[in-house]
Order: C-alpha cells, then structure tokens, then sequence
C-alpha cells in the first residue's frame, strides 16, 4: 500500500486534507484488524495484542510494540531522475530510502517539523520513503543541500517488522 503525495501543477505536490484522513482512516482500520481481528497475528510471546475499552493496547503488551527512531541523510539516499518546474524552471530529484518497519510519521532533523513526503509500505514489514529535493539537473545523485531525516517507524519484539499485507488496506 502506498500513501501517495500526487502531483498537481509543475509536478508539485498536491494533497488534500480529505485524502489524507481517507487513507489514514484506511491504515488504522487495517492496524486494527491486524492487532484484534479474526485473523490477528501474533506479536510476541504474550500472544495477541487486544484494546483496551478506551481502544488502546493493553499495558501489559507494551513491550511487543515499539515505536523506532531512524535516522538517515540524503547522502544514504538512492536517486531516481527527476523533473524541471516550469514556472521557475528550477530542477527537483526524487531520493528513496528503506527504512525498518511501519513509518508512521518523518521529520527534518534539524527543526523538527514533520516531512509530508510519499510512503509505501511493502508486504515485508519495511518502508520505502521518497522525497524531492532541489538539484542542480534532473540527472543529478544529490541534491542542492544535504538533509537529515528522522523517521518513526512501528516494529515488534526484537525489531521484527509487523507485516500489512497491502490486501488488508483498502482505500475507496
């Protein structure tokens, strides 16, 4: 499943506040259903992690879900061609990272402020993250300035990525 940034004029993004809430909403339906539902899998040797009345994981399961700090810099990232804004005829590079686990939300190192970027999410429990940045060409391998990422990603026990099959998320 792939939370896509589409594109609007000039190829820049372009998402609104409705599409964003849809395929959240779509997410946690899906995390839900893995966590409780009739085919839930197991996260650790407890067994199942079940809510709370309050919908949140039980205080004994804390343990089997953990939320993961990764950092990482556009000079770790992989470079794909890019594209040249019309208007300003600037060029922009898209750079991809795999990150271990569920990312639930990534932000610029340096203020803090949170990353609104694409993300697909691959059957084997990992994050591949993609961002457009200036460059100096469409061919470039880094951009303009280098980036630090911090990225917080959902894991099991041990590190162990949780899987959503991307069948399980359905967005209409």
């Amino acid at each position: 499943m792939k939370i896509s940034n589409p594109r609007g004029l000039n190829n820049s993004p372009l998402i609104t506040l409705d599409m964003l809430k849809q395929q959240l909403d779509a997410l946690q339906k899906a995390f839900e259903n893995i966590l409780t539902g009739d085919e839930a899998i197991a996260l650790s040797n407890n067994g199942y992690v079940p809510f709370n009345d309050e919908h949140k994981i039980d205080t004994n399961y804390y343990d089997t879900v953990q939320i993961n700090k990764y950092e990482f810099s556009t000079s770790s990232m992989i470079a794909s061609p890019g594209y040249t804004d019309d208007f300003s005829g600037n060029s922009y590079i898209t750079l991809q990272k795999e990150v271990p686990g569920f990312v639930l939300k990534i932000e610029d190192f340096s203020d803090g402020k949170t990353v609104v970027t694409e993300c697909e999410y691959t059957d084997d429990g990992k994050t591949n993250v993609y961002v457009s940045l200036a460059a100096d060409s469409i061919s470039a391998t880094q951009p303009l300035s280098t980036y630090t990422f911090t990225a917080y990603s959902l894991l099991g026990a041990g590190n162990s990525p949780i899987i959503f099959p991307a069948s399980s998320i359905i967005l209409n």
